[in-house]
């Protein structure tokens, strides 16, 4: 759908791209600056029988170990939208806006073509 004002062809599908590819530029910032879940590490806990305290080292371990795949796989999504935002806002942008192609001004003078349909040629009369 495109409208067309004072020479120019205005596309509202590209617009509405580069506006999508703006939120999602958004959506990658706020989700980098994000709040991240934070847990409090006391080292370890000593219990009076040892199965109880590798139980605690391991499952604090495990714990530790999925923060930083979530921080990891938050990171990765939270670029991976600004990049991809950022490339549909560059797509989307040069075909928002673009001139209308003005007809063709016929010559000042009119041409003169011979019966054979073909111009003469002004070297003719120089055999």
């Amino acid at each position: 759908m495109q409208l067309k004002i004072n020479g120019l062809r205005i596309d509202i599908f590209a617009i509405l791209g580069c506006l999508i590819g703006i939120i999602a530029i958004y959506m990658g910032f706020s989700i980098l600056n994000g709040e991240t879940a934070v847990s409090y590490d006391d080292g370890g806990m000593r219990f009076g029988a040892d199965f109880y305290t590798e139980i605690h080292d391991v499952t604090r371990d495990v714990f530790i170990s999925s923060l930083r795949i979530h921080e990891t796989i938050k990171m990765g999504f939270g670029w991976g939208l600004m990049a991809l935002g950022a490339l549909g806002f560059c797509y989307f942008i040069r075909k928002a806006v673009t001139k209308e192609p003005t007809p063709p001004t016929p010559p000042p003078f009119p041409i003169e073509t011979p019966e054979s349909g073909l111009p003469e040629s002004p070297y003719q009369d120089q055999r």
